[in-house]
Protein backbone atom coordinates (compact mmCIF):
# COMPACT_ATOMS: atom_id res chain seq x y z
CA UNK A 1 0.00 0.00 0.00
CA UNK A 2 1.74 3.25 -1.16
CA UNK A 3 0.61 6.71 0.29
CA UNK A 4 1.00 10.03 -1.31
CA UNK A 5 3.03 12.01 0.67
CA UNK A 6 5.62 14.58 -0.30
CA UNK A 7 8.84 13.69 0.08
CA UNK A 8 10.90 16.22 2.49
CA UNK A 9 13.14 18.88 1.12
CA UNK A 10 15.50 18.67 3.61
CA UNK A 11 16.84 15.47 5.93
CA UNK A 12 18.87 16.17 9.08
CA UNK A 13 21.16 13.33 9.84
CA UNK A 14 22.73 13.61 13.24
CA UNK A 15 25.26 11.61 15.55
CA UNK A 16 24.90 9.74 18.95
CA UNK A 17 26.66 11.00 21.77
CA UNK A 18 27.92 7.62 23.23
CA UNK A 19 29.06 7.00 26.66
CA UNK A 20 31.42 4.39 28.01
CA UNK A 21 28.32 2.19 28.20
CA UNK A 22 26.84 2.52 25.39
CA UNK A 23 24.49 5.56 23.75
CA UNK A 24 23.49 8.48 26.20
CA UNK A 25 19.53 7.81 27.16
CA UNK A 26 17.47 9.88 29.72
CA UNK A 27 16.08 6.63 30.61
CA UNK A 28 19.47 5.04 31.30
CA UNK A 29 20.05 7.89 33.08
CA UNK A 30 23.28 8.00 31.79
CA UNK A 31 23.40 11.92 30.15
CA UNK A 32 25.60 14.45 31.44
CA UNK A 33 24.56 17.83 33.35
CA UNK A 34 26.06 20.78 31.30
CA UNK A 35 26.18 22.73 34.75
CA UNK A 36 27.99 20.27 36.21
CA UNK A 37 30.86 19.83 33.39
CA UNK A 38 30.76 23.93 33.93
CA UNK A 39 31.28 23.64 37.07
CA UNK A 40 34.13 21.30 36.55
CA UNK A 41 35.83 22.02 33.53
CA UNK A 42 34.52 25.86 32.59
CA UNK A 43 32.66 26.62 29.81
CA UNK A 44 34.87 27.09 27.60
CA UNK A 45 35.87 23.67 28.26
CA UNK A 46 32.53 22.22 27.46
CA UNK A 47 32.36 24.53 23.97
CA UNK A 48 35.59 23.52 22.85
CA UNK A 49 35.21 20.06 23.36
CA UNK A 50 31.52 19.54 22.08
CA UNK A 51 32.47 21.53 18.99
CA UNK A 52 35.82 19.79 18.54
CA UNK A 53 33.65 16.48 18.68
CA UNK A 54 31.32 17.58 16.08
CA UNK A 55 31.47 15.54 12.90
CA UNK A 56 30.35 15.48 9.37
CA UNK A 57 28.13 12.49 8.00
CA UNK A 58 26.53 11.71 11.23
CA UNK A 59 29.58 9.59 13.16
CA UNK A 60 28.80 8.88 16.47
CA UNK A 61 30.18 10.94 18.95
CA UNK A 62 32.49 9.68 22.06
CA UNK A 63 32.36 11.47 25.24
CA UNK A 64 34.40 11.35 28.63
CA UNK A 65 35.26 13.54 31.48
CA UNK A 66 38.72 12.93 30.14
CA UNK A 67 37.77 15.17 26.64
CA UNK A 68 36.18 17.77 28.88
CA UNK A 69 39.87 17.76 30.33
CA UNK A 70 41.02 18.16 27.24
CA UNK A 71 39.06 21.16 26.42
CA UNK A 72 39.90 22.48 29.59
CA UNK A 73 44.00 22.75 29.07
CA UNK A 74 43.07 24.08 25.33
CA UNK A 75 41.57 26.91 26.71
CA UNK A 76 44.03 26.80 29.70
CA UNK A 77 46.91 27.24 26.76
CA UNK A 78 45.18 29.75 24.85
CA UNK A 79 44.79 32.03 27.96
CA UNK A 80 48.33 31.28 28.70
CA UNK A 81 49.16 32.17 25.24
CA UNK A 82 47.37 35.49 24.81
CA UNK A 83 49.13 36.61 28.57
CA UNK A 84 52.59 36.03 27.01
CA UNK A 85 51.95 37.97 23.98
CA UNK A 86 50.59 40.95 25.59
CA UNK A 87 52.76 41.00 28.81
CA UNK A 88 55.82 40.82 25.95
CA UNK A 89 54.51 43.64 23.96
CA UNK A 90 56.66 46.94 24.23
CA UNK A 91 54.91 49.80 25.78
CA UNK A 92 52.56 47.76 27.50
CA UNK A 93 52.82 48.02 31.60
CA UNK A 94 51.50 45.93 34.67
CA UNK A 95 48.49 48.85 34.82
CA UNK A 96 47.44 48.47 31.50
CA UNK A 97 47.76 44.49 32.01
CA UNK A 98 44.84 44.96 34.32
CA UNK A 99 42.45 47.30 32.32
CA UNK A 100 42.76 44.53 29.37
CA UNK A 101 42.24 41.92 31.68
CA UNK A 102 39.37 43.64 33.38
CA UNK A 103 37.77 44.44 30.11
CA UNK A 104 37.65 40.85 29.09
CA UNK A 105 36.17 39.72 32.56
CA UNK A 106 33.61 42.35 32.16
CA UNK A 107 32.97 41.15 28.29
CA UNK A 108 33.19 37.33 29.83
CA UNK A 109 30.38 38.68 32.39
CA UNK A 110 28.18 40.27 30.38
CA UNK A 111 27.81 37.28 27.58
CA UNK A 112 26.91 34.72 30.64
CA UNK A 113 24.45 37.37 31.40
CA UNK A 114 23.34 37.13 27.79
CA UNK A 115 23.54 40.41 26.55
CA UNK A 116 25.38 41.07 23.31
Amino acid sequence: MALDLPLPKTIFVHNWFMMKDGKMSKSKGNTIDPVGIIDKYGCDALRFTLTSLCTYGGQDIKISDEKFEYGRNFANKIWNASRFVLMNLEGIDDEMMRQVEKEIEEELARRKEGGK
